[in-house]
């Protein structure tokens, strides 16, 4: 898409968004058809971090040398390993590819992996999506004569691995990638022929980078966008099973949350439930009957992930209701699935609204709990987890997910410091802002939409900047001038309303998660203004803007949600 192609936003669109610069960085990614701009990958080039790199790679590729590439169970970490591994092998490269297991090895890497691959004959490690903060086992791994390198983008510790370390948390040109973003990058630079590679890669790095939850900045934007687009036609056998097992077969642009709740928890079931090989196995078959045995099996392990998910949160949840007034919340029990503690974690968090540590048992050491830790309002985990260190046996992770191991008699010391963390992170925080209360809590601040103005342009503009997270919000609006045409319930359990609001001429469908309490409020004909969020929508393959409730302003000002 050549410069200038693109036509300016409507005012409209820039009023919702408050003009926000992320408006236009989007949309020069998309104009210049760019993942990482010219500039940018000029100044990776010349680091010495990316050299090493690209040089490792080639030796590998030019000598022949047997190289194990270690990656992770979770989404990121397989599709990494098996797009490099692949490229790797297409020219010639010897080595294969190690997944962990999440029940007898753990997160990281593993000595005794690292053992037996030297007595199988490799002389070379490559860690993806892991490595940044396992210095004793790199140690172990230079000490036996590998040669490693790393490619991750977890939170460093206070010291780094003897290795070459491509990590854009030491790396300031890097964008915030995650490990399948960082391996297209290389791909990309190390590649003389684009015309040789496989042609799935960006939608693969895309649907990675929207499973790893990293900030949507400009780069990962362009790759969950161009997903988005380009998977339903990809040419990858496995995705194309895979996408037909999830219901998702025959749509012509995807949305986020489809990839996010339909096709991202079957590939991550692998890992959860048994292995994340599944998911290697699945992106590398070359037969169509093998692709759909593989992904039906995906999506029999996700009903079983699903069953075991809601018996641990229920579990988490009725123990969550004894901790009512702490900031933070530490939940354990030693019969919880050690695969969906992440998954729960995510629940409680957002259920509470309060950041969550859910632990059990470690399977592989019987005197330790192992969990998953989730944010919540903006908490940085890592540097909540930092200020309670010396109560755990060790931690890694992002911002917003982490992960966490300590002794079981620590269980109640641990709880107590990472509150007291939190307290004084919260603190602190509200302290800078010089207040408790974020101005975006007053929605009389928020933009004004009319029904009148709703159009086509608005729709595809929507569309085109989606999709959204905490770099730029989905855009909320206060929906006046409108009174209530009827209010239906939606759901088995009667849960959600269906709303018509109506302002006399045209009328809209605005959609009620979790609010049947304002039922009563909604009888037909009531005046009021509607706190709405915009975002895509393509419910049995028709494009449109779906308008969810946030709350209401009632005619006295009143708020209510």
């Amino acid at each position: 898409m050549p410069d200038g192609a693109l036509a300016p936003l409507s005012t409209l669109t820039r009023r919702l968004f408050a003009d926000s610069p992320q408006l236009e960085l989007r949309r020069s990614h998309l104009a210049r058809a760019e993942f990482i701009d010219a500039a940018t990958l000029d100044a990776i080039a010349a680091s010495e971090a990316w050299q090493q790199t690209a040089a490792f790679i080639r030796r590998m590729i030019d000598e022949r040398i047997p190289v194990l590439l270690f990656g992770d169970y979770d989404v990121d970490g397989s599709t990494a390993a098996f797009l490099l591994f692949r490229w790797m092998r297409a020219r010639g490269a010897s080595g294969n590819i190690f997944l962990p297991s999440r029940f007898r090895h753990g997160y990281g890497l593993d000595s005794g992996v690292i053992a037996q691959s030297v007595e199988q004959g490799y002389r070379a490690l490559i860690a993806l999506d892991c490595g940044t903060a396992n210095l004793a086992e790199i140690a172990e791994a230079r000490a036996a004569g590998l040669d490693v390198l790393v490619i991750d983008h977890h939170t460093p510790k206070d010291s780094l691995p003897d290795c070459t370390v491509f990590n854009p948390h030491l790396l300031e040109q890097l964008p915030p990638l995650c490990t399948a973003g960082l391996v297209l990058l290389a791909i990309m630079q190390l590649e003389e022929d684009p015309a040789a590679l496989a042609g799935d890669e960006l939608e693969l790095a895309g649907l990675a980078t929207l499973a790893d939850i990293v900030p949507l900045v400009p780069e990962n934007w362009y790759l969950v966008h161009q997903a988005l687009r380009l998977l339903p036609g990809t040419g990858n056998l496995g995705a194309q099973e895979l996408l037909k097992i999830s219901q998702l077969h025959g749509i012509d642009i995807f949305t986020a949350r489809q990839l996010a709740f339909q096709v991202i928890p079957r590939m991550n079931a692998a890992g959860r439930m048994r292995s994340a090989k599944l998911i290697c196995d699945l992106l590398a078959s070359q037969d169509r009957e093998e692709a759909r045995r593989q992904a039906l099996q995906l999506d029999l392990l996700n009903r079983e992930r699903k069953e075991v998910t809601d018996d641990n949160y229920r579990q988490a949840a009725r123990q969550a209701l004894g901790f009512e007034d702490a900031p933070a919340l530490v939940l354990s029990d030693p019969g919880w699935h050690i695969g969906v503690l992440g998954i729960v974690a995510a629940r409680i968090a957002e259920q509470f609204r309060r950041p969550a540590i859910v632990l059990s048992q470690s399977p592989q050491e019987a005197e330790m709990l192992t969990g998953s830790a989730r944010s919540h309002g903006g908490l940085s985990l890592v540097e909540s987890l930092a200020g309670c260190s010396a109560e755990l046996e060790s931690f890694g992770g992002h911002a917003a997910a982490a992960g966490v191991k300590l002794k079981r008699d620590a269980l109640d010391a641990f709880r107590e410091a990472w509150m007291d963390s939190v307290a004084r992170i919260q603190s602190a925080s509200a302290s800078d802002e010089q207040a408790e209360v974020s101005p975006h809590e007053d929605w009389s601040l928020l933009p004004e939409l009319r029904i009148s103005e709703m159009s086509a342009v608005l729709e595809d503009e929507l569309w085109l900047l989606a999709p959204f997270d905490t770099v730029l919000p989905a855009p909320r609006c206060r929906l006046s001038g409108v009174h209530v045409g009827r209010c239906s319930y939606m759901g088995r359990e009667r849960t959600h309303l269906n709303l018509v609001l109506t302002d006399g001429q045209r009328q809209v469908r605005v959609a009620a998660f979790n609010m049947s309490h304002l039922q009563p409020r909604l009888q037909p004909g009531t005046s009021l203004q509607a706190v709405i969020e915009l975002e895509p929508d393509n419910w049995n393959n028709q494009r449109s803007i779906m308008l969810r409730l946030i709350g209401l302003i009632t005619e006295d000002g009143s708020q209510i949600s």
